[in-house]
């Protein structure tokens, strides 16, 4: 896990023929069965059976987009990044916009997400700061596809 999953198999996508049904209805509370994968995101957790395993403590991250853009995009946003991180469900609140760099050209959205790892198997995360970092080190590496589709 601390090699950012490289030398684990290649994960398969969500389907498109049900992508962005999948998109559409996570975290609406109903389980889709068909929603419920890692590829898919795990339904949002909707089909969670067993209690919450969530990390304690959250993120804080900058998606430069406009808030306006991220409003409509946040649940592609979430299934990305549970995709990315194997975690069933992740909660966000953002504020609305924020400047970046004291300029006015740069606008970006604060977003603080919560991680839960309740359905992952194999190689999970279990610390925050340790999903952190991974977050931290793909920005860095300009491999987080999960930011880069907005």
């Amino acid at each position: 896990m601390f090699d950012g999953f490289d030398c684990t198999p290649a994960r398969r996508r969500c389907p498109p023929d049900i992508a962005n049904y999948c998109r559409l209805h996570s975290h609406d509370g109903v389980c889709d069965d068909q929603c419920n994968t890692v590829e898919c995101g795990f339904d949002g957790g909707d089909c969670a059976r067993k209690p919450s395993d969530v990390l304690p403590g959250d993120i804080s991250i900058v998606v430069l987009t406009t808030p306006e853009h991220f409003a409509m995009n946040v649940g592609l946003f979430l299934l990305t990044l549970s995709q990315k991180l194997r975690a069933s469900d992740l909660s966000v609140r953002f504020e609305r916009e924020i400047r970046v760099k004291r300029s006015a050209f740069n606008v970006g959205v604060l977003v603080w997400i919560e991680v839960d790892v309740t359905d992952c198997y194999g190689d999970c995360f279990s610390d925050i700061d340790i999903v952190a970092n991974y977050l931290g080190a793909a920005s860095a590496k300009k491999v987080s596809t999960c930011l880069q589709r907005f």
